[in-house]
């Protein structure tokens, strides 16, 4: 709220250990809607936020699961920011290499606004399963008075198809969204191991 603008980060879902050498190893904790935190790999011991090598994660709302491309030596990342008045979402992948420098990034903004907890790598894609949400803009004002939390303006659509996002890697190829034929409503939570399969008429 006004009084307290920032986030409590807990950093209790999830922990990846990353980097090659002892010069550049990590040990990351995190949490949804927060930043990541690095831990003393010894000690346990709390030493800040972590936003690897770079500056644009700063500030941004990650998401606590993250996936390892181990043929290309890759820590993929992904943040969420929520556009009420747009009644939108912008989704933001990111991904460093061994030393944590960011070699790729990628943005896409889907409308309706979507959430999601975990996701899905392949070589080619960010797959995301995604629920539909709706932003209900009259309980922003308690929300920012400390009356609200912030799960309390907005709701999932329990009318609105199940939906998959299939992302590019490479952000020269469009996005794919698609749903439910039968518009049945769902809501996914955790993944296992992914993969691609090419397809007879070679899809």
């Amino acid at each position: 709220n006004m009084l307290s603008p920032t986030t409590r980060e807990t950093a209790n879902l999830a922990v990846r250990k990353w980097g090659d050498t002892e010069e550049n190893k990590r040990l990351i904790v995190t949490c949804d809607n927060a930043p990541y935190y690095s831990l003393d790999k010894d000690t346990l011991e709390t030493k800040g936020i972590e936003t690897l090598d770079t500056k644009i994660l700063e500030g941004k709302k990650m998401l606590a699961h993250t996936r390892v491309d181990s043929a290309r030596q890759r820590l993929v990342a992904v943040s969420l920011d929520y556009l009420p008045v747009d009644q939108a979402t912008e989704i933001h992948f990111y991904e460093f290499d061994s030393t944590g420098k960011l070699v790729s990034d990628r943005k896409y903004k889907t409308s309706p606004a979507v959430v999601f907890h975990d996701w899905m790598l392949t070589p080619n894609y960010y797959i995301v399963p995604a629920a539909e949400a709706v932003f209900d803009l009259s309980k922003i004002p308690d929300l920012l008075l400390g009356k609200s939390a912030a799960t309390g303006v907005f709701a999932l659509d329990g009318d609105a198809a199940a939906k998959v996002l299939l992302i590019p890697r490479d952000p020269t190829k469009e996005v794919i969204e698609s749903q439910m034929s039968d518009n049945t409503h769902g809501v996914s939570f955790h993944f296992g191991p992914s993969y691609e399969r090419t397809t007879e008429d070679g899809r």
